[in-house]
């Protein structure tokens, strides 16, 4: 959880200011309503600006480093061209149900170095709605029931665009756009 006092240092440094202007303009009954309702205010939204910066602020930090390993994971193997080349591959490769590919791997298969240097923990094939095929891959990302858990991270390589998360089979998330036919699921 974060420091509270890196809030209660500006709020009391705010309070001092505010007492200041209150008992220069307004009378003494109508300061202890003020103050009364600053205090109260002040009660009620510590609590909700820590929750905030608790739940919002590491995943941002989270995110970032997500991202940045995965760049220099892709960079390591030739770039995105030579990434997204071989999800083709996997894709083409991949076992067929009545025609529609699909198929869940833990494990990347042998002949697939990009894939496999992005060290993926889950990698899904399937079929979009409207034709077409996408290949999932899940690199990052945990639940957690008491604190706060690792936010997900995935990347999509549909054979298609797409504009929607639905189409690959999530429930919620969005889509952002990396190179070509790649994206972040977020």
């Amino acid at each position: 959880m974060p420091d509270i006092a890196s809030f209660v240092l500006p709020s009391v440094v705010l309070a001092a200011v505010v007492t200041l202007l209150v008992r220069a303009f307004i009378s003494r009954r109508n300061r202890w309503l003020l103050f009364g309702g600053l205090a109260l205010g002040l009660f009620l939204i510590l609590p909700l600006l820590c929750q905030w910066h608790y739940f919002t602020k590491p995943n941002r930090r989270d995110r970032a480093a997500q991202r940045e390993a995965v760049a220099s994971r892709v960079a390591s193997v030739g770039g995105w061209a030579t990434f997204e080349r071989e999800c083709r591959a996997f894709i083409e490769a991949a076992p067929r149900h009545e025609g529609r590919p699909g198929g869940l791997w833990r494990e990347v298969p042998a002949g697939y170095p990009a894939l496999a240097a992005l060290q993926p923990r889950k990698i899904t094939v399937g079929s979009l709605p409207d034709g077409g095929s996408y290949l999932s891959i899940e690199l990052f990302g945990m639940l957690s029931t008491g604190g706060r858990g690792i936010p997900f991270y995935y990347l999509a390589v549909p054979s298609r665009e797409i504009q929607d998360v639905a189409v690959l089979g999530f429930t919620r998330g969005r889509l952002h756009h990396i190179t070509n036919l790649v994206y972040e699921v977020l």
